[in-house]
């Protein structure tokens, strides 16, 4: 009878000892599948921040913006002074590699409270430079001497849709010029 003990204890310690391991490896496996899947999200996330990125990465370098130069054309740090002669010039630059099309420049009132669009040029094309000069009205700045707001719009080469305000801001539009989410994407 001892050695019927001895074999029904041996037998239970086994497999007490088989369930454990299985356990083991069971959380072992669930600690790498958790792993796997963390690293994946990751990977994932990267790639689309990656994309998101890439997508900007042209509208990044096209914008817009107002100066007062002197009449040598040199730009002015401050606004002008009562007694010097200065030009009002609106620079649309494209400091990309590539063309952006379908560019509209619009030009705004910074009068306090009213967003009053002033004018708007289109230009088919506007290929890589640092600065183009636009034609502008000067009209707009016997009353206004703050100068005006510039946005611009424009289609980059992969199709995509911009608006880049004065300020730097960038914003993807739909094809109808309205604005469109385009997040950068986050874990949260």
């Amino acid at each position: 009878m001892t050695a019927d003990w001895i074999s029904a204890l041996a037998t239970f310690a086994a497999v007490v000892l088989a369930m454990l391991l299985a356990l083991r490896d069971g959380i072992q496996q669930r600690r790498a599948r958790t792993l796997e899947a963390a690293a994946d999200r990751a990977r994932t996330l990267g790639e689309q921040q990656l994309a998101w990125e890439r997508r900007r990465a042209q509208a990044q370098g096209v914008i817009g913006w107002f100066q007062y130069s002197s009449s040598s054309g040199r730009a002015l740090e401050a606004g002008p002074t009562k007694y010097q002669k200065v030009v009002p010039r609106v620079l649309v630059a494209n400091y990309s590699s590539h063309p952006v099309f379908d560019v509209r420049v619009e030009l705004y009132s910074t009068d306090p409270g009213v967003s009053e669009l002033l004018d708007v040029t289109r230009w088919q094309v506007l290929g890589p430079t640092p600065d183009r000069p636009m034609r502008i009205n000067p009209e707009f700045f016997h009353d206004n001497q703050d100068g005006v707001l510039v946005n611009v719009k424009f289609r980059d080469l992969a199709g995509n849709y911009w608006l880049r305000r004065q300020d730097a801001t960038l914003e993807r539009l739909d094809t109808h010029w309205r604005p469109m989410a385009d997040p950068m994407p986050t874990s949260g």
